[in-house]
């Protein structure tokens, strides 16, 4: 009986540590990765990239809700004439998956499909108005996106579990840019 507890707490031990451990080992990976990860890999960064490649003009926000302090990736996922196609995420390499994926910010020429739910129509300043289209969470949250058409290009902006106010926040800063 008494070597039965000592196995149990020993495995109990082991099993904490490992636990404290690994995050601390994901976290190294994490600091590793980004530190071969360039400049680009910021939202100024990737810009001269997608300026080079589209003809549509740029809408990137300078601000970015809820990020509690956390980097912010800016992956190009596509990026062509007629539309550009940017992975937000909290760290790299990150395919777009839940654990990592942070939000989106896109353009093209052609509407986009629309997500489910409800959206509210939203003014998004200068004459322009969009629709807020809320996240929904189940066991994980979607993201909450902000689209609007401009000059015949359209634009979205997402923010996975995003708020309103955040997220027009983050387009209002990306509309003053040009």
């Amino acid at each position: 009986m008494m070597a039965m507890r000592v196995k149990v707490r020993l495995i109990t031990r082991f099993i904490f540590v490992w636990a404290l451990l690994t995050p601390l080992v994901g976290s190294t990976q994490a600091v590793n990765d980004s530190a071969t990860v360039a400049e680009s890999s910021t939202l100024v960064g990737v810009r001269p990239k997608v300026e080079a490649q589209s003809k549509l003009p740029l809408r990137l926000p300078t601000f970015l809700p809820d990020t509690g302090g956390q980097k912010i990736y800016a992956l190009l996922r596509h990026v062509d004439a007629d539309s550009y196609d940017i992975l937000l995420a909290t760290k790299v390499p990150c395919e777009g998956g839940n654990a990592c994926s942070y939000g989106t910010v896109q353009a093209q020429k052609s509407a986009f499909e629309v997500p489910e739910g409800k959206p509210t129509d939203v003014a998004l300043g200068a004459g322009i108005t969009g629709q807020f289209f809320p996240s929904e969470c189940h066991v994980f949250c979607s993201e909450a996106y902000v689209r609007w058409r401009e000059n015949g290009t359209f634009y979205s902006i997402g923010v996975k579990a995003g708020r309103k106010a955040g997220l027009l926040r983050a387009v209002k800063s990306a509309l003053a840019q040009h």
